[in-house]
C-alpha cells in the first residue's frame, strides 16, 4: 500500500508524515479540514517533525456525491485544476452512506466522458492519480503543520468510548513489551497473530464516527464489548508472560513473601502501587506487614481501604528499570512503622515537596505550593468545575470554543481519607442542579506530584462540563502530546485535541516555572494564555446533527 486514504477523518496530527513515511506510505489523500476550515495548496508535500515528506491532496470536493449532483460535480471539478496539474480529482459514489457509484452514476459518467467541453475523464485510482502528477512536477508547496480543524466537539463526545480506547491502547502496548521482554530475556515464542488481532479490534473501533462519540447507541454496545474484548485479551497476554517471568526470576534472596513489579516503559518508573494479599496469609492483629528490597532495605507502605474487603491490601512504595522488573518483599513483624513525613490537616495535605489546601467552595485546589520556591501554582482555585453551554450537535457543529460558562459546582463535604508513610489524602462531593462529583487528591511520598481521582454523576443536558487551572504564570507558552511527539499551540481559548500530557512553560517573578496536567482518559482542552480548562465530557443528543437536532 502506497496511499494513506483518509477522507472523512476529523482532523490529522502533525507527526503523521513520520508515521506513514516510515511504514511505507507516500501519499495521503484527505477531505477534512475543508477549504473554510484550513487554507491549503490542492496538492501539496506535507512534512513532519523529523523532516519526513509525503505527497498529500485535498481534493477540490467532498468524497462522496449523488446521482442528482453528480453532473454538477464534474464539471465543478473540471474548472479546478492546480496551478500547472495537468490532473485534478474527482471521487464518486455514495462514499461511507451507502457504496460506491450506481448504474445510473456511470451513465452520467458516459454521457460526460463524450463532452468535448471538459477534459478528459477517465476511471483511475489515488494512486495513479499521484504516480501521474509526479512524472512532470515535484516542487510542490511544503506544509509543516497539523491539519485541523473539523467538529471539535468530538475531541469529548461520548467519554466513555474514548476511555475503553485509552485503556485499551495502553494495555496492548504493555502486552507487546512484556511479550518482546520474556522473547530476548527467555526465548519464548512472540505472538504477532494474537498481538495483531487485538489492534484490528482496536483500530476498528477507531473509525471516525465511532471514536469521535458521534454515532448511536447501538453502534456503541458493540464498540465497547469489542474494546472490552481487546482490553481482556491483552491482559491475558500479560498474566500469561508475568506468570512465566516469575518462575525463572530469583525470590529466595530476601526473606519474606516475594511480590514481581513489571515496568513495560522505556524509563525508571518510582511511584506507589497497590498490593493485595490473597486470602489464606493470615495477619496477627497487633502485627505489620511490611515491605523489603533486594538488599534487605525497608520500602514505605501503608494499609489502605478498597472496595474488596476480603483482601488486605497495602500501598508500596517501589523503583522499577526502564523495561524491567523488580522483586519486593513482604513479610509480618511486630515492629512499628516509622513516623511520617506526610502531614494532614482539615482541609489540606502536605508531602516534602508540595502542599495543597481545598477550597471549601467549590471543592478544588485554592492553593498547590511548591514549597522549596514558595510558588502558588495557581493565580486562582484550580481543579474548579465548570459547566458550559453547549446549544451544539455531537460533532459540535459550528463550535471553534465552548467558554460560555453557565454555572460551577460547589462543595458539599470534605472529609479526611488515607493517612500514613506512603500517601496522604483528603476527599470531597461537589454538587450541581442534580449532578454530583467525588474527587479524592492525593499526595505521595516524596513524588512531586498530585493524584486526583474523581467520578462523576452528569445529569445535565446541552452542557459540557470542563475543569478549570488559573496558571500563575506569565508569558506562557503550551506544549501538547500528539502521538510519538508534541506541538506548541497558540493559547487563542479554542477547542483543540490533545492526548496524555499537555505542559505550560512560563515566567513567574521572572524565573521559568512550569505545570504540567496528564490524564488517563481526556482528547480536548482550551487555553487562553493564563487558563487552561480540560474537556471532561459534554452531553449533546446522541448521532444529532445540525439539521435534525
Amino acid at each position: 500500500m502506497k496511499v494513506g486514504y483518509n477522507p472523512d477523518s476529523f482532523g490529522h496530527n502533525g507527526n503523521l508524515p513520520q508515521i506513514l513515511k516510515k511504514s511505507g506510505i507516500d501519499f495521503y489523500l484527505f477531505c477534512r479540514p475543508a477549504k473554510h476550515e484550513k487554507k491549503l495548496p490542492q496538492v501539496f508535500w506535507w512534512e513532519g517533525p523529523d523532516g519526513s515528506k509525503i505527497l498529500a491532496c485535498r481534493p477540490p470536493f467532498h468524497y462522496n456525491s449523488t446521482d442528482e449532483n453528480l453532473e454538477k460535480k464534474v464539471r465543478n471539478v473540471a474548472k479546478n485544476f492546480y496551478g500547472d496539474l495537468k490532473d485534478v480529482i474527482c471521487m464518486i459514489g455514495f462514499g461511507n452512506h451507502g457504496g460506491g457509484p450506481t448504474r445510473r452514476s456511470i451513465e452520467i459518467i458516459k454521457k460526460l466522458q463524450k463532452d468535448e467541453n471538459l477534459p478528459d475523464i477517465i476511471y483511475s485510482t489515488p494512486y495513479r492519480f499521484f504516480r501521474d502528477i509526479l512524472k512532470y512536477k515535484k516542487n510542490f508547496p511544503v506544509v509543516k503543520d497539523e491539519l485541523q480543524y473539523h467538529a471539535r466537539g468530538c475531541y469529548t463526545s461520548y467519554p466513555q468510548i474514548k476511555k475503553f480506547n485509552r485503556i485499551a491502547e495502553n494495555k496492548v502496548i504493555t502486552a507487546e513489551s512484556i511479550s518482546s521482554f520474556n522473547f530476548i530475556l527467555l526465548g519464548e515464542k512472540y505472538n504477532s497473530s494474537e498481538i495483531e488481532d487485538i489492534w484490528r479490534e482496536i483500530l476498528f473501533n477507531q473509525f471516525h464516527d465511532i471514536l469521535a462519540g458521534s454515532s448511536i447507541p447501538e453502534a456503541y454496545f458493540d464498540s465497547l464489548n469489542m474494546l472490552g474484548k481487546a482490553i481482556i485479551s491483552s491482559e491475558r497476554i500479560i498474566n500469561r508472560k508475568l506468570w512465566s517471568l516469575s518462575k525463572m526470576v530469583d525470590t529466595e534472596k530476601v526473606d519474606g513473601n516475594p511480590v514481581l513489579f513489571f515496568n513495560p516503559t522505556s524509563f525508571e518508573r518510582e511511584e506507589i502501587k497497590k498490593v493485595s494479599l490473597f486470602p489464606g496469609h493470615e495477619v496477627p492483629e497487633k502485627a505489620e506487614v511490611l515491605f523489603y528490597d533486594e538488599k534487605g532495605k525497608r520500602v514505605p507502605s501503608q494499609p489502605v481501604e478498597d472496595v474488596n474487603t476480603s483482601l488486605k491490601n497495602y500501598m508500596v512504595k517501589v523503583k522499577i528499570p526502564p523495561f524491567g522488573y523488580k522483586v519486593y518483599w513482604w513479610r509480618v513483624s511486630e515492629g512499628k512503622r516509622r513516623k511520617s513525613n506526610l502531614k494532614m490537616e482539615e482541609n489540606s495535605i502536605e508531602n516534602q515537596i508540595l502542599k495543597i489546601v481545598i477550597d471549601e467552595e467549590s471543592g478544588g485546589i485554592k492553593n498547590l505550593f511548591l514549597k522549596e520556591e514558595n510558588w502558588n501554582s495557581f493565580k486562582k482555585t484550580g481543579g474548579e468545575f465548570l459547566v458550559i453551554e453547549d446549544p451544539s450537535d455531537a460533532w459540535g457543529h459550528g463550535q471553534e470554543s465552548f467558554r460560555k460558562v453557565a454555572g460551577k459546582f460547589k462543595c458539599e463535604e470534605i472529609i479526611k481519607g488515607e493517612e500514613g508513610e506512603c500517601m496522604v489524602s483528603v476527599r470531597c462531593k461537589a454538587g450541581y442542579n442534580n449532578s454530583e462529583i467525588f474527587l479524592e487528591y492525593i499526595l505521595y511520598d516524596n513524588l512531586p506530584f498530585v493524584e486526583v481521582k474523581g467520578k462523576i454523576n452528569w445529569q445535565e443536558k446541552h452542557k459540557f462540563l470542563k475543569v478549570s487551572f488559573p496558571v500563575n504564570l506569565e508569558k506562557t507558552k503550551i506544549f501538547v502530546e500528539m502521538p510519538y511527539y508534541f506541538i506548541e499551540r497558540k493559547p487563542d481559548g479554542k477547542e483543540n485535541p490533545c492526548h496524555r500530557w499537555i505542559d505550560i512553560t512560563g515566567k513567574f517573578k521572572g524565573r521559568k516555572f512550569g505545570l504540567s496536567i496528564v490524564n488517563s482518559e481526556w482528547y480536548g482542552y482550551d487555553f487562553d494564555g493564563s487558563e487552561l480548562r480540560m474537556s471532561v465530557l459534554r452531553s449533546p443528543v446522541f448521532g444529532a446533527h445540525r439539521e435534525r437536532k
